[in-house]
């Protein structure tokens, strides 16, 4: 099984940290043959540009689409069966981090002697701080995060680059595709990633100032919502 990492080639500090934190583990697990970088049609690109004045979204969205098709593509003309998949702002979860080496690479074989031929997208990572509600692998019609996640090739016979407008961010693009094929994600806990940038490690590349505002007012809903329920239920 090959790994692919969406990097956008600015992102320089994310490098830096995937080169001593995370791909030195992933290469000693023996559990990939290949670790390849995907950096091309940076959101500066001349296609880029082109689909941007095309469609609706902003041009680093969809750049990070196509760089997960560009991973997708790669995965289709390989011999293997899986790849996993990656964005550039992963990091190990917390647990993990200050754990060992062994660790790490033990829940990850755990993780993988898991999958049958019915998980056909995994999702790994507390990106968006959604949790499964059992360990293992969760049976959901919806994904949680495009940070860290497993694809078989059933699940590329789902998608069509074609007939994409361009309309929808790759997550909920693969929340559609999965859908409409009668399929589900699956989340695996506890989950192996967090997101650097979803956690305030890493400033986000990729959503507007708006939308950033927008996620910060959510997040405040939610604990509110969360503190709320907590008084009610003291009372």
């Amino acid at each position: 099984m090959k790994c692919y990492i969406s990097h956008y080639s600015k992102n320089k500090e994310r490098l830096l940290y995937l080169e001593e934190k995370i791909i030195p583990v992933l290469s000693r697990s023996n559990l990939f043959t290949e670790i390849i970088i995907v950096e091309d049609l940076d959101r500066e690109h001349t296609e880029i540009k082109k689909l941007n004045k095309l469609y609706s979204l902003s041009a680093p969205k969809i750049s990070n689409i196509k760089k997960h098709f560009l991973a997708w593509e790669m995965f289709k003309k390989s011999k293997d069966e899986l790849c996993f998949v990656f964005e550039d702002d992963v990091m190990f979860e917390k647990r993990l981090e200050i754990s060992s080496e062994k660790k790490i690479i033990d829940e990850l074989k755990n993780m993988l002697a898991k999958v049958t031929d019915e998980h056909n997208f995994i999702t790994l990572g507390s990106g968006l701080h959604q949790h499964g509600d059992s360990d293992g692998l969760t049976k959901k019609t919806y994904g949680r995060s495009t940070d860290s996640y497993i694809i078989s090739k059933k699940f590329l016979e789902y998608h069509d680059e074609e007939s994409f407008e361009y309309d929808l961010p790759i997550g909920h693009y693969i929340d559609k595709i999965l859908n409409e094929n009668n399929d589900y994600l699956w989340w695996y806990e506890p989950t192996i990633f967090r997101q650097g940038s979803q956690n305030n490690i890493y400033k986000s590349s990729i959503f507007t100032q708006s939308e950033k505002i927008m996620m910060n007012i959510n997040k405040i809903l939610k604990k509110t919502i969360l503190l709320f329920n907590k008084t009610s239920k003291l009372n």
